[in-house]
């Protein structure tokens, strides 16, 4: 079973919120520098129930294969149990080679595989490739303006979907909180996974309304 699917299931779980922690790294980060940064954040605000790790690739050319590398090391030399999961541009799974990648998160202990700028019309020649037993995730991530798109987008998803929104592009005359209590309803209706809220210059207090449709949130570190 995937680790996703084993931390989000768990009987003694259900009742509480899943905290995806969001990591940039270099091609110079470090394990120990991860960690130390997720304990301090995890202090500050406390673990109120299952965690998962996202790494992004730091707008600075990190490569696919350094991110694996890193995530690697996390599962074999700091013994992480938690699913971890890697958010990249498609051009670097692309340059690595989609089986080739896929493979290689596969040997690396890599849970889902998080790619913003990767349409869901262009995903099957990836997803041809995960099918493979024990491939990660493909995760999927919705908007308020996905609108009629995300029952097709949440209809083959797996492990939780992302439902991102930044309040600051909105129009200050729009009432953004009503949209977006709209916006989640909807995607909870037709989303069979759990969704975990990806809302940008909002607060844990400030999320808090929303979480009532959420199985959890981000924390960026």
């Amino acid at each position: 079973m995937n680790r996703i699917d084993s931390v989000l299931s768990a009987e003694e779980q259900k009742n509480r919120l899943v905290t995806v922690w969001q990591m940039e790294a270099g091609a110079d980060t470090e394990c120990a520098d991860l960690m130390n940064r997720m304990e301090k954040k995890r202090n500050n605000q406390g673990k109120n129930g299952p965690e998962i790790l996202e790494v992004a690739a730091a707008e600075n050319g990190v490569e696919a294969g350094e991110l694996l590398a890193l995530v690697k090391k996390l599962r074999h030399e700091y013994h992480l149990e938690m699913p971890l999961a890697l958010r990249l541009s498609f051009h670097q799974v692309f340059r690595y080679g989609l089986e080739a990648f896929t493979d290689a998160c596969m040997e690396a202990g890599v849970d889902g595989i998080r790619i913003p700028d990767l349409p869901m019309e262009e995903q099957p020649q990836l997803k041809v490739y995960l099918l493979k037993e024990g491939a990660p995730y493909l995760l999927q991530e919705i908007c308020p303006q996905s609108g009629d798109r995300i029952p097709d987008v949440t209809g083959y998803a797996k492990g939780y979907v992302y439902c991102a929104a930044d309040p600051a592009l909105w129009d200050e005359q729009m009432e953004f909180g009503n949209m977006l209590s709209f916006f989640l309803y909807a995607a909870e209706a037709v989303c069979p996974i759990p969704l975990i809220l990806d809302f940008k210059n909002m607060d844990r207090e400030g999320i808090k309304p929303y979480l009532e449709t959420a199985a959890g949130m981000t924390v960026h570190i």
